[in-house]
């Protein structure tokens, strides 16, 4: 498994509260009900939009086509990790369907933590 997909399967950091959070009644605090980003995450990034208005271009997506090829005859994990990268941008990530059969009881999940803890 190549290092990147290996950081992406890590648990992320719980938050923590220090010093620097804001205590209820903070003059810099959200009020309840009230959201900090009320339009949210913009659909796609800023870069994400350069690179497909400059991607359409047909003198750009030659030179793409060469540079791609250039990259793909190096056969180094960095080339392959490159061009993942763009693609996940511009494409979004590749989306994997999985089933599940069988049967869960509360014991099951309550061992499976259990030797998770361990």
């Amino acid at each position: 498994m190549d290092p990147v997909s290996k950081a992406q399967q890590l648990p992320s950091r719980s938050r923590k509260a220090n010093a620097t959070s804001f205590k209820a009644g903070h003059p810099y605090r959200f009020p309840p009900g009230i959201s900090g980003n009320p339009s949210g995450r913009p659909k796609t990034a800023y870069i994400t939009k350069r690179w497909s208005r400059l991607f359409r271009k047909k003198a750009i997506q030659q030179e793409v086509d060469e540079i791609t090829m250039d990259i793909l005859r190096q056969r180094r994990m960095s080339a392959v990790l490159l061009l993942r990268e763009v693609m996940e941008r511009l494409e979004g990530k590749v989306t994997q369907e999985v089933e599940i059969t069988g049967h869960l009881t509360l014991e099951s999940v309550l061992e499976a933590k259990k030797k998770a803890c361990k």
